[in-house]
């Protein structure tokens, strides 16, 4: 009785880390795009509603650079957080190192996020995972992570 009720307690904890992470990068994405100038913040607020704004580009045109740059830069925040949720799942489920070695999917997402940053969006979520899942945990993720790009673990 006691071992199931540490382990629903442990899972939920997870669970909340995970929203807690997943909050902290919505609260840095409308951070970063209160520093656009309002013309641009319109667009994209309009793009991701699916609408299109008064006098905005044609749907035959194509949409000016500086659009297109913030329409990604927004998806690749999407991308990134729910990368940080999987892999606080992961790590707080079934973990980051398997009896037959380092977790496949753990290892997908760290090629993923040195592919959309580099090693230093690899240590943002590094560290996500060491502040939400602890040392050991964090850890396991150094070792699992080995070898991806100029990751040392």
């Amino acid at each position: 009785m006691v071992p199931a009720l540490v382990i629903v307690l442990a899972v939920a904890l997870v669970a909340l880390a995970c929203i807690f992470a997943a909050a902290r990068e919505s609260r840095r994405r409308a951070l970063r795009e209160q520093s656009y100038p309002d013309h641009v913040r319109r667009r994209v607020q309009a793009r991701r509603e699916g609408g299109r704004e008064a006098g905005s580009v044609g749907r035959g045109a194509e949409p000016p650079p500086w659009l297109r740059q913030a329409a990604s830069a927004a998806a690749e925040d999407d991308r990134r957080g729910r990368l940080l949720e999987e892999l606080c799942a992961i790590g707080g489920s079934r973990g980051f190192l398997t009896m037959q070695g380092k977790d496949r999917r753990t290892r997908e997402i760290g090629a993923e996020l040195e592919r959309m940053g580099g090693k230093q969006e690899m240590l943002d979520a590094h560290s996500v995972v060491r502040s939400w899942l602890g040392p050991v945990r964090a850890r396991e993720l150094e070792v699992a992570w080995d070898g991806i790009g100029s990751w040392l673990g």
